[in-house]
């Protein structure tokens, strides 16, 4: 069940951060992996955001936002929200509350506003982001990470599926054939490119990228514009991934026009800069779908589901397997079509 409140040392924080009394709170949709709070002060509106420990991969949302955050603040073509001030030892964001409603589904402009956002930050990656950030998380900096995280991923399911007949199926007889037909085929075009596998990308064919960046993580304002939220991945990438993901990311949905409008767009962009973007994009695709395949299976790992039901998520454990386990069919079935178009 959310919480009603933030304890009382988050409130405590939260207020010496502002310098003023918070008047009333208000618990907004549970996150994933943090808590969300409306709160109001006599004259403004505030977002409290409170985030878990450190994990024990090593991945520390809170300092990753908290960077961002401040980072966006000098670049006013990247609209999030402004940082109002942070307590590292409560683990407590403070932010402006964004009025708007969520960015449920996208139109052109839509488009257009998620092309130059990330546009915006490869522009503010080589002003300053590059001497600033290291990798986002589970970044990929060259094409061989992105085979080894599935590999990852794929044995981290493993004890799972023992308890599990409908995911161990999925994985032996749906996943596991396309995982060898894909990398197969990745191989073989990055071979053909020239591109060694294992080599490292360099500083200047990556960009800053958020991770989960998508319509899933935007507020539409009432001037219709959209500001971009939730940047606790936040660090340098690959642009393969940062497009493939804002294509393929289970958050959102967009149809193939505006799919190949971001795509055509932003990767065009990354070519002129980087020759090998788009052989690498090519190669990469489905297996960044593959990646999604796995993430959407989180559910099945015990650390996760304990990390979600922290964050207030209350769905029953199999309701919430199951409909994980359907999204992941579906997309592997969308990247099978995606190959044998590919391949035909």
């Amino acid at each position: 069940m959310t919480e009603a409140a933030p304890d009382v040392t988050s409130l405590r924080a939260a207020e010496g951060i502002l310098g003023q009394a918070i008047v009333t709170t208000e618990p907004l949709r549970a996150g994933a992996n943090n808590r969300l709070f409306r709160a109001e002060t006599e004259d403004h509106r505030y977002m409290l955001k409170l985030y878990p420990p450190p994990g024990d991969d090593g991945r520390n949302g809170f300092s990753a936002e908290t960077r961002a955050l401040a980072f966006m603040q000098d670049f006013p073509e990247l609209p999030a929200p402004a940082l109002r001030g942070y307590d590292r030892e409560a683990g407590l964001a403070v932010m402006d509350f964004v009025e708007g409603q969520p960015a449920d589904k996208a139109g052109t402009a839509d488009i257009d506003a998620a092309v130059s956002f990330a546009m915006a930050l490869r522009r503010a990656y080589d002003k300053s982001g590059r001497d600033i950030f290291g990798p986002a998380t589970e970044a990929c900096l060259s094409p061989a990470d992105v085979f080894a995280q599935i590999s990852r991923r794929r044995d981290g399911l493993q004890e799972a599926a023992s308890g599990s007949p409908s995911l161990a199926e999925f994985l032996t007889r749906s996943f596991d054939p396309a995982f060898e037909t894909f990398s197969d085929a990745a191989e073989t075009k990055l071979a053909t490119a020239g591109i060694d596998k294992t080599a490292s990308l360099s500083a200047g064919q990556l960009t800053l990228s958020p991770s989960d960046f998508g319509f899933h993580n935007a507020i539409r304002r009432a001037d219709g514009g959209l500001t971009f939220v939730d940047f606790e991945y936040f660090g340098t990438d690959d642009p393969v991934r940062l497009v493939a993901d804002f294509l393929l990311h289970p958050g959102h949905a967009l149809d193939a026009a505006q799919k190949r409008k971001f795509r055509d767009e932003v990767g065009g962009a990354f070519s002129e800069l980087d020759p090998a973007y788009a052989p690498r994009f090519d190669a990469l695709y489905p297996l960044v779908g593959l990646r999604w395949c796995m993430i959407i299976l989180n559910e099945f790992l015990p650390r996760v589901l304990a990390r979600r039901r922290a964050a207030g998520v209350i769905t029953e454990t199999r309701t919430l397997q199951d409909t994980q386990l359907r999204k992941a069919n579906r997309l592997l079935d969308d990247l099978k079509l995606h190959y044998e178009g590919e391949s035909s």
